[in-house]
């Protein structure tokens, strides 16, 4: 018998309750495909949403344009403003493609595209309180893997 390994769902938004899983957890945060849970707002409660966000599903022009809504002006930006080491530029003033530093941050590419997408992939009914939803949000998770 094939044994299932459970995913592995770690809290990144305390103030939503919101929780990643890598779904290639060789890659970490520079594989393409995550799970996500968070709960939203509403005017009058709260709701849980979830999705699997597969950023290699989006076009380059999908993403620059989520990008540029978190203030980014196009992957270029986002990577020379995430990357913890300076990246070579090309004397054109581009950042070089082929320098080590040039690491896309897919993980929070995919978060923004899934707080755009958060009101069209809910999965549970309004709760009063932010506190009942998270629960049902930890909840949720744990019955889908386990937290670290």
């Amino acid at each position: 018998m094939q044994k299932v390994q459970k995913k592995v769902w770690h809290l990144i938004d305390d103030d939503s309750a919101q929780y990643v899983s890598y779904l290639d957890p060789a890659a970490g945060t520079t594989g393409k495909v995550f799970d996500f849970a968070q709960v939203t707002a509403l005017p009058d409660g709260y709701v849980i949403s979830k999705e699997v966000v597969d950023v290699g599903a989006y076009t380059d022009a999908d993403i620059e344009n989520t990008l540029k809504l978190f203030g980014y002006n196009d992957l270029d930006d986002f990577v020379d403003q995430n990357s913890p080491v300076v990246i070579r530029k090309l004397p054109d003033g581009t950042l070089d493609k082929e320098d080590a530093g040039y690491i896309i941050d897919y993980a929070l590419i995919a978060e923004f595209i899934f707080e755009c997408e958060a009101f069209d992939c809910i999965v549970s009914s309004k709760f009063d309180t932010f506190d009942a939803a998270a629960e049902k949000v930890r909840e949720i998770i744990l019955n889908d893997g386990v937290v670290n």
